[in-house]
């Protein structure tokens, strides 16, 4: 697995041209395991565990993952969001991606991306109101969007511990249409890049 050096182009072509992976941190395997838990699959189909304690037993860490995975379950019920399906692969011209999930709010037709965060929710809560959080999901929405032939909407569903947010991006064609540009020119600008070492 790599370690990232900063963002050099010899970096970028190993992850994102040739599937090199980098070292997960906990935080991550955290989210990939909640994100199996409930959907019943990762993107590359990869089974991930929280690792045991010496006693074979489930750290407080894992035991603590055990409470938002049941929560999200319960919210997800109540909320009547169906899950139809998942991980699918999407391809766009030159420009593909996996989504985590399509299905149903309320019976309407949704792209899902399930989120799980170990912050508590009022750090959450500042962050997203401070601009960090939002910026990125917007873009996400976009991506995944444009990726879609049909003008879906697309929800944020974040978990953390006893709380929930739903961020709902509504399709909109003008917005997709010049992310699709955007970032059709930003590959072009990626694969023209120099990807010796630095």
């Amino acid at each position: 697995m790599l370690k990232p050096e900063g963002y050099c182009g010899h970096y970028l072509n190993e992850v994102y041209n040739n599937g090199s992976r980098t070292e997960p941190t906990a935080a991550m395997i955290d989210g990939l395991v909640f994100e199996q838990a409930i959907l019943g699959a990762t993107a590359r189909g990869e089974h991930w565990e929280i690792p045991k304690l010496k006693n074979g037993d489930k750290s407080k860490r894992e035991q603590d993952l055990d409470v938002v995975i049941a929560f999200a379950r319960e919210v997800l019920k109540t909320n009547e969001i169906i899950i139809e399906t998942v991980q699918p692969h999407i391809e766009a011209g030159n420009r593909s991606g996996h989504i985590d999930a399509m299905g149903t709010y309320h019976g309407q037709p949704y792209i899902f991306d399930l989120k799980y965060s170990g912050m508590a929710y009022a750090t959450y809560d500042r962050e997203f109101k401070f601009g960090n959080i939002t910026a990125n999901y917007r873009l996400q929405a976009l991506q995944y969007q444009s990726l879609i032939e049909s003008p879906l909407p697309f929800m944020f569903l974040v978990f953390g511990d006893g709380w929930c947010r739903f961020f709902e991006f509504l399709y909109e064609q003008l917005a997709v249409e010049h992310h699709k540009e955007v970032a059709s020119e930003a590959l072009e600008t990626f694969n023209e890049m120099d990807y010796r070492p630095t």
